[in-house]
């Protein structure tokens, strides 16, 4: 009879499409050992270019992504369209309680809740700060020319022309101020 393995505080579940392998809900993946899966090895994630944590399963070594693994174990295969959530925001915390299949709307909205998109400032290719492109949206509301409010902030008129037309520094509310 096939034992899965024993770990204070730590359910397990067989991860589904490869025999011999568990997932714990800690976000552990182990592999079986014994013929009876009575010797248990926790196996040590290697990581993507994005920074996921992998393991290579089976004999052919097929690469999966911990979170997958953990997701499909315990709440069931991934529809159709749907992508893994870190509800957290580390991609390397696959803790069961972490994860959630969800759109890529859903997963894009929380990228910009855990501030993890290059918007505003945090773009490299930013002329202003925030507090500057507020202060542009302001003086389109008061009748300002593009040229004036460019000479004012150095830049130039169609910096100022993308942020008046929402092009630019769409997450800044119009005339919004702090």
């Amino acid at each position: 009879m096939m034992r899965l393995p024993i770990v204070p505080g730590v359910r397990f579940r067989w991860a589904r499409k490869h025999l011999g392998y568990c997932v714990g809900d800690d976000g552990s993946v182990w592999s079986s050992r014994g013929r009876w899966c009575s010797d248990w090895k926790q196996l040590r994630p290697s990581y993507a270019a994005k920074g996921y944590q992998m393991v290579r399963l089976g004999t052919e070594k097929q690469q999966c992504y911990v979170h997958h693994l953990v997701l499909e174990a315990f709440v069931s295969p991934r529809p159709p369209g749907m992508q893994c959530r870190h509800l957290n925001g580390l991609r390397t915390d696959n803790r069961l309680a972490n994860l959630a299949w969800g759109t890529h709307e859903e997963n894009c909205a929380d990228t910009v809740r855990h501030g993890r998109t290059t918007i505003g400032a945090r773009n490299a290719s930013a002329k202003l700060t925030e507090e500057q492109a507020r202060e542009v949206l302001a003086l389109k509301g008061a009748g300002m020319s593009q040229t004036v409010v460019g000479a004012r902030f150095g830049v130039g008129e169609s910096c100022i022309r993308r942020i008046w037309r929402r092009q630019t520094w769409k997450h800044l509310a119009e005339g919004e101020r702090r």
